[in-house]
């Protein structure tokens, strides 16, 4: 396996089952000149059950990220070398180290590669029988009591917009976290895979209420696990009928330049967020003006955003 150097591969590794690694990554592992590392335990480990020796690996973690990216990137650059960039597990980047040494890369003009592979998000997702063809991904949510409600009180705004929630959490504080979850949203159903392709791998689907108590009662719980949520229907219907009810009132108040004013505003603010132009016009359509007024409206707006 020949590269063109310098390169930077971003390599996904196993998640747990080591016979998930694909062809490809042991062609780079083996190729690669320098290995960063989040765990260099880890990576020692496969390197090991795949034979692949002296290799030069370096630490990469969250609290030396920014300064040892800068020192990285001038090796590869002045060495033209080959360097591989794995997390602890699954792909890098995603919830973890990583996407500082990516951005810089490109400022450098230095070739980033991904080499696709393993990660809890879609392995979970796959499993989960719930709703996937719209999701967002939250990572690991705040660990403060006031920021955690924040977080998942915000869903409810987004929803029908985000559709299913996903997101890591530490074991100790999974229950905490279903209790709010069904504190917000009672009925939300629930998603919980622990120990993702390893021996003891578990996926459990159901009412959020039923997740807090398998928890209570299961005493084997450690680490991290993955947790995937989908809303009741209602809350995103609810939402809607909400917000069409202030639009109604909002529009009863506004004449003329007020209503372009207030189109514009709005508008801009829901571009902002990544809202489609299409969802726009669904929601202003009742506004006393032309569809054509509207549209081009909403151009401007997009255009200001």
């Amino acid at each position: 396996m020949e590269f063109q150097r310098p390169l930077i591969c971003i390599v996904a590794t196993p998640i747990g089952n080591l016979e998930d690694i694909s062809q490809r990554t042991i062609g780079v592992l083996k190729e690669a000149d320098l290995i960063a590392s989040e765990d260099t335990r880890m990576i020692r480990k496969i390197l090991s059950y795949f034979n692949i020796t002296k290799k030069e690996i370096v630490s990469y973690h969250d609290h030396i990220e920014e300064k040892r990216s800068e020192f990285l990137l001038n090796r590869v650059r002045n060495e033209k070398l080959c360097l591989a960039l794995v997390s602890d597990a699954g792909t890098p980047c995603i919830s973890d180290p990583g996407y500082r040494l990516v951005s810089k890369a490109h400022e450098y003009g230095i070739k980033v590669s991904p080499i696709p592979g393993a990660s809890a998000v879609t392995a979970l997702i796959s499993a989960s029988g719930l709703p996937s063809d719209r999701f967002c991904f939250l990572g690991f949510l705040p660990t403060k009591s006031k920021e955690l409600k924040e977080e998942i009180k915000s869903w409810m705004a987004e929803g029908s917009r985000r559709g299913s929630i996903i997101f890591f959490e530490s074991t100790r504080r999974l229950k905490t976290t279903l209790c709010l979850i069904a504190e917000a949203y009672p009925g939300a159903e629930v998603v919980i895979g622990r120990e993702l392709t390893k021996l003891y791998e578990e996926i459990r689907k159901f009412a959020v209420e039923e997740a807090i108590d398998w928890v209570a009662t299961h005493e084997s719980l450690r680490g991290e696990v993955s947790i995937m949520v989908s809303l009741p229907a209602s809350f995103a219907h609810d939402l809607r009928s909400e917000e069409k009810a202030d639009l109604n009132r909002k529009q009863s108040l506004l004449r003329g330049d007020e209503l372009e004013i207030f189109i514009l505003a709005e508008a801009g603010k829901a571009f902002r967020k990544n809202v489609p132009l299409k969802e726009l016009l669904k929601k202003y359509r009742d506004m006393p003006i032309s569809r054509k007024e509207l549209y081009n409206l909403l151009l401007r707006a997009k255009e200001d955003s």
